[in-house]
């Protein structure tokens, strides 16, 4: 191939000189040829040495070079391999090479064994053996490369799931901390239900006491009440007695009256004798039924008053402890079936009803 006429190398400087001596025998030996391509691909690698060393491949110089020489990126690339690996051999040595195809000779040269190519060029089956060697190393090393290439891929893979099983796990560490929150809200929430039960069951249990010790000042005032009664019937007895004494009295007054009397007696002074007797009798009786009586009464009475009030406050809260069982059955008749409710309903009212005309008879 003819030179590109008026190539400028002036954009190599001090370098320009051997580029031209560099392309002049570029021209010179580029041709079909297996040695004469072999020492073409050494004059590519010098020019591509003296644009590089120019400094950012002399300002675009060795793009336009290859371009003008009409070669690819790709077939420029191969020669400049090849003669990176054969630019230490000589002419005599690239002549002296079995006839090998340009791939092959890439291969070799690739591979750093050009020496040892020339140095077998005169055994063929040395030749032979090498290349056969050469393309076996190729063949692992692209299986290497593939390999490597999937490993690359399966690690992009891998890297995308752990990508993904991160953002997988960020979600699921916010569910969980959402879960803890809710969790702690609720325990929260049952923390303060048990106070509330805790503070209701101590409020029934204060109930409960209040209505049992209710119960038992009940009982104490009908004690009492019965026990006044009693003292009342006896104090009626002593009186009862002492009016029959009066009466018994009073007739033996009438029948001494009756009597005849023997010796002159003052008739007016036996009667106020008698009856002054009988008053008397009636007033020590009287006096001593009225003063036991007043102490009994005394005694009632001031039970009475307390009984009274602890009898009001037992009725106040039987009365609550009533609401609150006919709340709590209003509840439980929700849950029973129509036909079940009404005759439940009907029960707790006949109930209801009896306890009413037991109270009412008390008016």
């Amino acid at each position: 191939m003819p030179s590109a006429p008026g190539f400028d190398f002036s954009a190599l400087g001090d370098l320009s000189d051997q580029a031209v001596e560099t392309d002049q025998q570029f021209d010179l030996h580029y041709g079909t040829a297996q040695d004469e391509y072999l020492i073409s691909c050494i004059y590519v690698a010098k020019m591509h040495a003296l644009t590089a060393k120019a400094g950012r491949y002399g300002g675009g110089t060795w793009t336009k070079w290859y371009e003008s020489k009409g070669m690819s990126k790709s077939s420029v690339w191969n020669m400049l391999q090849t003669g990176e690996g054969f630019k230490g051999s000589t002419v005599e040595q690239l002549t002296s090479i079995p006839e090998l195809s340009r791939k092959d000779l890439n291969l070799i040269a690739r591979s750093g064994c050009a020496e040892q190519l020339t140095a077998a060029a005169g055994d063929s089956q040395r030749v032979q053996e090498l290349l056969a060697q050469l393309k076996a190393e190729k063949d692992r090393a692209d299986t290497a490369e593939k390999s490597a290439q999937n490993a690359r891929k399966e690690n992009a893979y891998f890297k995308e799931l752990v990508k993904s099983a991160e953002a997988q796990t960020h979600k699921d560490a916010e569910k969980r901390e959402e879960a803890e929150s809710r969790y702690e809200s609720a325990l929260a929430d049952i923390s303060g239900l048990k106070e509330q039960n805790a503070q209701l069951k101590e409020r029934a249990d204060s109930a409960e006491a209040r209505e049992e010790e209710a119960w038992k000042m009940q009982s104490k005032a009908e004690a009492r009440a019965k026990n006044a009664e009693g003292q009342l019937s006896g104090s009626r007895q002593v009186a009862e007695a002492a009016k029959l004494r009066a009466d018994k009295l009073q007739e033996e007054n009438a029948a001494l009256k009756k009597q005849p009397i023997a010796a002159v007696v003052d008739e007016e002074e036996v009667e106020r004798r008698a009856n002054q007797r009988a008053h008397d009798i009636a007033e020590d009786l009287a006096a001593e039924m009225t003063a036991d009586l007043q102490a009994r009464l005394e005694q009632a009475s001031s039970g009475s008053e307390q009984d009274a009030r602890d009898a009001y406050d037992s009725i106040i809260l039987a009365g609550r402890s009533i609401t609150s069982i006919v709340q709590s059955a209003k509840m439980q008749f929700r849950k029973l079936p129509d036909d079940q409710r009404e005759t439940a309903i009907n029960q707790f009212v006949h109930t209801l009803a009896s306890a009413q005309g037991e109270v009412s008879a008390c008016l």
